[in-house]
């Protein structure tokens, strides 16, 4: 009585005949009422081969969230897998998002911001002012991510989330309150500036308040909300120019995380066990890269080795072991720059007809958009490339491939026998080159 029937039933998709045919029989027989919808979700593979105890592929969801915590490992499957596909799970790629989505992006925002909310404003913003351009942003993103929900499209949610988070990244690039603060004349236009960052981060935190619970309850705190999480609604995701705020300052939510390094959820999802040690440039700084400032070490917490010239860590009693003659064929700084390696956003894909390994692309370079044929179908669906920013070959001479024009070239690791792996290229802006 208390949790029948239900309004949706989750069920995995081999099984959707014996729940779609056989038990809605049985109920009715029963004279017992239907579920109002039934959703049929997708497998997670590991290595694009389905997880099965005879091939010893199985992935214990203990172990990764002990590596990265709960809220990160559920953001990870919800960004990655869109909702009702199937997904491919791998170790590297937790931690490539671990960093991007979380250290370098949300992290980063809110510890920069917070910090300098504090230093210039000792903590205390009014309600937002003007919204600017970050008004529009969020209020597109709330009616998004409604619609994604109705849908059960889960991954687009987050999408909208991160879609606020990125905008409100730009505007504090855009507008520099560092350089605000030196000006008096420029306090009023400070102060605005904060606060509609401030309510941007808001917004954004409600939004992933289903996704990652704990996280983003505890942004909410940090950026003023009186109430518990609980009582927190969706509804509370428009955007307000009422109301002050006391921001706290209290740290990195998630240290940028080591490859290797083995990172544990607290309780508040923002003290981690190991971290490495090192600084970053302070939170107010033009000059700071979109990472997270180091905190002190969790109690029981060993310090990272510190770090050679060349940033490995240095190990007493060992030396440094002599590198052989490098090959006649290494290529010059000069020639490497020939190459003109570039970010780029994939904003639509579909396979090519009659191809069985080409995926045809158009992808935003940030100055245009360009198509791209490349040779990944095998490896991923279509639905799961759309969004994802990855690195191109952006000056490659055109090539017709099943007579489309391709104008430049994914980059793909390609293991021996294995599918190909895109090269991840977040959280840089399309048209970012890399070097």
């Amino acid at each position: 009585a208390k949790w029948w029937p239900a309004d949706l039933h989750v069920i995995g998709k081999d099984i959707t005949r014996f729940h779609c045919v056989i038990w809605p029989a049985m109920l009715m027989s029963a004279k017992e009422a239907l579920p109002g919808q039934v959703f049929g979700h997708g497998w997670i593979s590991v290595g694009n081969q389905r997880m099965s105890k005879s091939l010893g592929n199985i992935v214990d969801p203990i172990d990764a969230a002990e590596r990265c915590g709960v809220d990160p490992l559920r953001l990870y499957l919800v960004k990655e897998v869109p909702y009702g596909g199937d997904g491919d799970f791998a170790w590297d790629r937790l931690d490539e998002k671990y960093n991007a989505d979380l250290a370098n992006n949300l992290g980063n925002l809110v510890s920069r911001l917070s910090a300098m909310t504090e230093r210039y404003r000792g903590g205390h913003l009014p309600a937002s002012s003007s919204g600017e351009r970050l008004e529009g942003v969020a209020t597109k993103a709330f009616h998004d991510y409604r619609s994604a929900m109705d849908r059960l499209a889960i991954h687009e949610g987050a999408a909208a989330a991160f879609r606020v988070i990125d905008a409100a990244n730009g505007y504090i690039a855009d507008t520099q309150p560092w350089a605000l603060a030196k000006n008096l004349d420029q306090s009023d236009r400070l102060t605005a500036v904060l606060a509609d960052a401030a309510e941007a981060v808001r917004v954004a935190a409600v939004l992933l308040l289903p996704i990652m619970p704990t996280s983003a309850a505890e942004i909410l705190r940090r950026m003023g909300e009186p109430r518990p999480a609980d009582a927190v609604r969706l509804s509370d995701a428009a955007w307000r120019k009422s109301g002050d705020k006391r921001i706290l300052n209290e740290g990195p939510l998630w240290p940028r995380k080591e490859v290797g390094a083995k990172v544990t959820e607290l309780p508040h999802a923002h003290t981690p066990a190991v971290q490495s040690g090192t600084t970053s440039p302070a939170p107010d700084s033009p000059s700071a890269p979109l990472t997270q400032a180091a905190a002190p070490l969790a109690q029981g917490a060993v310090p990272a080795p510190a770090s050679t010239a060349a940033g490995e860590p240095h190990v007493p009693g060992l030396t440094q072991a002599v590198a052989p003659t490098p090959p006649d064929d290494r290529i010059s700084i000069e020639d490497f720059m020939k190459v003109e390696l570039r970010a780029a956003k994939i904003v639509a894909a579909e396979r090519v007809p009659k191809s069985k390994k080409l995926m045809k692309m158009t992808v935003d370079v940030g100055t245009e958009q360009r198509t791209i044929v490349a040779g990944i179908a095998e490896a991923y669906e279509p639905d799961a490339l759309v969004g994802k920013t990855v690195v191109i070959v952006a000056n490659l001479k055109p090539a017709k491939l099943m007579g489309i024009e391709s104008n430049g070239m994914v980059l793909a690791a390609s293991p021996d026998g294995g599918m190909p792996i895109v090269l991840n290229a977040e959280p840089a802006t399309p048209g970012t080159r890399v070097r």
